[in-house]
């Protein structure tokens, strides 16, 4: 008899301690869940990181970064440039390239998954594609790496070759 007391008592304070760790890891998840929902509720609050400055002078007509934030790149009449957004800011050569044939880009269309249009100061529009490539290793920071290539020769819009001002643009699988 007494040791059935002893076996109920026993079993009795193990059902409280699991039913009290129950209790506690279900009050811990809480905890982190109102941990983690606790910044909705705060205000917002933006800071400029710094300012870059384009080395021609010339507007930026479309800026943008990769989907690992960490290249940042402007559209600007001479061209694209590149750039890291982390330690120097330097600049990230890109894979392939374009040759406008001396023409400056003057209007932009940018489409879903790195298809854009370039229209030029010529008359001129030239289909692209800007993706970002797998990280590669530069320097001590791995970075994705640009690919910035004609889709095919630009094709003259204005036969009087004046420059484009606007565009719309959605790329097709022809």
């Amino acid at each position: 008899m007494r040791r059935r007391q002893c076996a109920d008592r026993l079993a009795a304070r193990i059902v409280t301690l699991g039913g009290m760790a129950i209790i506690a890891s279900i009050l811990a998840i809480v905890a982190v869940i109102a941990g983690e929902a606790a910044p909705l509720f705060r205000h917002a609050t933006l800071a400029p990181a710094g300012v870059r400055r384009s080395g021609d002078g010339s507007a930026a007509l479309a800026v943008g970064v990769d989907e690992h934030r960490r290249v940042a790149f402007r559209i600007q009449r001479s061209g694209v440039v590149f750039w890291r957004l982390s330690g120097d800011e330097a600049e990230v050569p890109a894979v392939g390239g374009i040759d406008l044939g001396g023409a400056g880009i003057v209007a932009i269309a940018m489409a879903e998954e790195g298809a854009l249009a370039l229209g030029l100061t010529d008359g001129r529009v030239a289909p692209a594609s800007l993706r970002f490539s797998p990280l590669g290793v530069t320097t001590e920071v791995a970075v994705p790496l640009p690919e910035l290539r004609l889709l095919q020769e630009p094709l003259i819009v204005d036969l009087q070759r004046y420059p484009l001002r606007m565009l719309a643009y959605a790329p097709t699988d022809r």
